[in-house]
């Protein structure tokens, strides 16, 4: 079967930037990550593919052409092999530490979920009831929103997916701690403060942090820590250092935290973006492969399982 040129696969609309990978295999002789960007920037012609290859971060849209040409999304992997590794290494970013607490799982990825639908249709007094008769059926402080969960909560069109035309981000690229909104939350490790910012917008991220941790010499992983307080955001700026152990934000309560229920998104990346609010927190569930490799799944870190 003859692959289609880049050119072909660009000068149509619905084109996925999986085709345009794949098509960049036979325009290159050897594989150059910024030449491949060159040459789709160059042929993405068509207004629509134009627009959203515009909205797609340069760090991103490099993995995803990696993906499409048989390549790993990232070439490192140092970053995943020291999470494997270092099980619990981060459950100070609560106090008690995070395993300690009595926890549930709480899942969102049932369509008919009464939690889920509430949350959706941002119905906080029915969210927050139907949240805390759960919490007290189980007897837990603290519920977990696993990662890479199939969730039905992600239902405007501020999740249409950019990289596969037709397709929805349903799935959850981080991990979500639920507890009371200000819980206080600590540094896991010393770092820097690489972005800080509050996307005042329903169903966003309200206040926002990433920190860089060098885990070894020469590998770092950056840290979202995502519905935080904007008081508590507000405390920090680009460069300022972290220290383990040290309070680093609290948990926001619905008008702070893009009107969720009070819970930490805790994603990991293991490349940087030139900004974070670029960096999606739900993916499209086809391209698991690329999440699985950019943003591993912080469980083992915190919980130590």
């Amino acid at each position: 079967m003859t692959v289609p040129s880049l050119k072909e696969v660009l000068s149509r609309p619905s084109a996925s930037f999986i085709e345009a990978g794949a098509a960049l295999v036979d325009a290159m002789s050897e594989w150059d990550d910024t030449k491949a960007w060159k040459l789709v920037e160059r042929h993405a012609i068509d207004p629509e593919i134009r627009s959203r290859f515009a909205q797609v971060s340069p760090q991103l849209m490099q993995a995803v052409l990696r993906h499409g040409a048989g390549l790993s999304a990232t070439s490192s992997t140092n970053a995943i092999k020291w999470i494997e590794e270092n099980k619990g290494r981060w459950k100070g970013i609560l106090n008690p530490e995070a395993n300690l607490w009595k926890r549930v799982d709480l899942s969102f990825g049932t369509a008919g979920g009464q939690i889920a639908e509430a949350s959706a249709r941002q119905d906080r007094e029915t969210a927050c009831a139907l949240y805390n008769a759960f919490m007290a059926r189980h007897d837990a402080k603290l519920a977990i929103g696993a990662w890479m969960e199939q969730r039905s909560v992600y239902a405007t069109d501020n999740y249409l997916s950019l990289l596969l035309p037709g397709q929805r981000r349903d799935c959850h690229l981080g991990y979500d701690l639920f507890a009371p909104a200000l819980t206080p939350l600590f540094a896991p490790a010393d770092g820097e403060i690489v972005q800080a910012g509050i996307i005042d917008e329903r169903l966003d991220y309200g206040g926002f942090l990433v920190t860089r941790h060098e885990v070894e010499s020469k590998t770092s992983i950056w840290a979202l820590w995502g519905h935080l307080s904007h008081e508590s955001v507000l405390r920090w700026s680009k460069g300022d250092t972290v220290f383990e152990g040290k309070e680093l934000a609290r948990m926001g309560d619905f008008e702070e935290n893009g009107w969720w229920l009070p819970h930490l998104h805790l994603q990991l990346s293991t490349i940087p973006f030139d900004d974070f609010r670029l960096m999606p927190g739900v993916g499209e569930y086809a391209l698991q492969p690329i999440w699985r490799e950019l943003f591993p799944n912080p469980q083992c870190l915190v919980m130590g399982d």
